[in-house]
């Protein structure tokens, strides 16, 4: 089981993702609750979805470009950077993203 973050198709499946598996979900809750990053934190259930468009998006991208420079096991570093790239992609194609408890 993973939590997925999705960029959804026309039809609404997801077209490109990036999978948090349970120890990765872990270390970037602990380090958003340390830093108190509000958009992140709404990640904290492991098994509920949740959605980010419009300025959230925004503030997530600075929240995951904060963590970013943070140190992290190599996992989260790839999975960060991944996020990035995710969060970008919703943002120039003017869509939200999701988070998906799969």
């Amino acid at each position: 089981m993973s939590l997925d973050l999705a960029v959804l198709d026309q039809d609404g499946k997801p077209a490109q993702t990036v999978s948090l598996g349970v120890e990765a979900h872990c270390e970037l809750m602990l380090i958003s609750k340390k830093r108190s990053m509000r958009c992140l934190l709404r990640l904290s259930d492991y098994y509920s979805d949740s959605e980010f468009s419009g300025g959230d998006l925004e503030h997530l991208r600075e929240e995951v470009l904060v963590i970013s420079q943070d140190k992290l096991t190599d996992e989260l570093k790839g999975i960060v950077a991944e996020m990035l790239k995710l969060i970008d992609l919703a943002v120039q194609i003017g869509v939200p993203l999701f988070a998906i408890a799969d």
